[in-house]
């Protein structure tokens, strides 16, 4: 692509850079235009005949290619192209970085995380799920889906092997980067299984304060060199003890096939915390279950219990659709802690193809405070 550049602040008392010929050599825009066979316009007030000229030079172009001989090094290269008319002036860019794979496929992940809308070789899925550690901390887990059937799996003994390398970057509004990692993940299959799983899951447990951010992940097949990107706006919210809270919803088929690789240790050891359904489309009829955690209901000041009621709803847009039956979630005064886990069950059978909403209302009968969950999902 050929830059051409326009200095809008015309003429003025002095250059803002010195000129050999046609040629800028000091102005950075300048070098722009120069590496890439554009040109600069500058030191004029008239910009209508600089709009003009680039259109002049740009109605037509011509495309030479040729194929250098050796291997690439790395370095640049410089190009000079000459034609056999002498009143012709030939525009193009200076040279070229003549790189290795290795470092083409590095300026391809570093542009995946610039622009992840570009990069869709690999069609990367991405949920996040917010809960509280054993330990009380609050914790983010991101899983990754991406489809199984598009990975290069290559044999080794008896089984089918594909190395996967990931990246996440966490950003505020203010492009500030909060949290970042890299991870490879080696994925082993048994033969007669490739090909049973739709997805395959990749799960990342990070701790981010909460806030709002913008996740970009990256996913690099090493076999093929394909590359898959995913951007999204997520709100971490503050699970504090000074009030009732709840995990995220977690919406999955208990009869469906998913593999799952963890890039952290220890990740995904609850069952009720899992993420087995990234993509959360499901077929009319089937049978799903919703799972949460409900932290901190307020136990009573004699009998020691906490209740927790919860109703369920399931919305197209602003109409009900179908109600869940109430259910009633006790702490007893023997129980430790301050944590309810919630499993409802959920029929599609009366759902039409469609996009839709679960609503999950927790309600703490001894504090008379209360929250809601909302979490979408395809029937189609």
């Amino acid at each position: 692509m050929a830059i051409y550049p326009i200095d809008t602040l015309g003429l003025t008392g002095g250059s803002r850079a010195e000129t050999t010929g046609e040629r800028i050599t000091s102005d950075p825009l300048a070098a722009f235009a120069l590496n890439t066979g554009g040109e600069m316009v500058h030191g004029t007030n008239d910009l209508a005949e600089g709009l003009s000229r680039i259109e002049r030079q740009t109605r037509v172009s011509y495309v030479l290619a040729f194929r250098p001989s050796g291997d690439p090094d790395g370095r640049f290269h410089s190009i000079v192209v000459k034609v056999d008319r002498k009143e012709a002036r030939v525009q193009a860019k200076e040279g070229y970085l003549w790189m290795r794979e290795e470092e083409v496929q590095e300026r391809r992940i570093r542009g995946a995380f610039l622009e992840p809308s570009l990069f869709h070789e690999l069609q990367v899925a991405m949920e996040p799920q917010f809960y509280l550690m054993p330990d009380g901390r609050q914790a983010v887990e991101l899983a990754l889906a991406v489809p199984e059937q598009s990975l290069s799996f290559h044999p080794r003994s008896d089984r089918l092997v594909a190395r996967l390398d990931v990246g996440l970057t966490f950003r505020t509004s203010q492009d500030a980067v909060v949290d970042q990692f890299s991870r490879g993940a080696e994925i082993l299959l048994p033969v007669e299984g490739i090909g049973e799983s739709e997805d395959l899951t990749l799960l990342t447990r990070r701790e981010i304060p909460p806030g709002d951010y913008e996740v970009v992940a990256v996913v690099s097949d090493s076999g093929s060199g394909q590359l898959g990107a995913v951007s999204s706006r997520i709100k971490v919210p503050s699970l504090t003890s000074d009030r009732i809270a709840m995990s995220s919803l977690v919406l999955y088929n208990p009869d469906s096939t998913r593999r799952r690789a963890d890039l952290d240790a220890g990740i995904g050891d609850d069952a009720q915390l899992a993420v087995p359904e990234v993509r959360r489309i499901f077929h009319p009829g089937v049978s799903l279950v919703a799972s949460s955690l409900v932290y901190h209901p307020r136990r009573d000041a004699e009998s020691g219990e906490a209740r927790v009621r919860v109703k369920g709803v399931i919305l197209r847009g602003k109409d009900e659709l179908q109600n869940l039956p109430t259910s009633l979630h006790v702490l007893t005064a023997k129980m430790p802690g301050d944590t309810l886990p919630l499993k409802i069950p959920i029929t599609l059978a009366n759902l039409e193809p469609g996009v839709y909403t679960l609503e999950i209302q927790a309600l703490d009968e001894i504090a008379s405070r209360g929250v809601i969950q909302h979490l979408d999902f395809v029937v189609r």
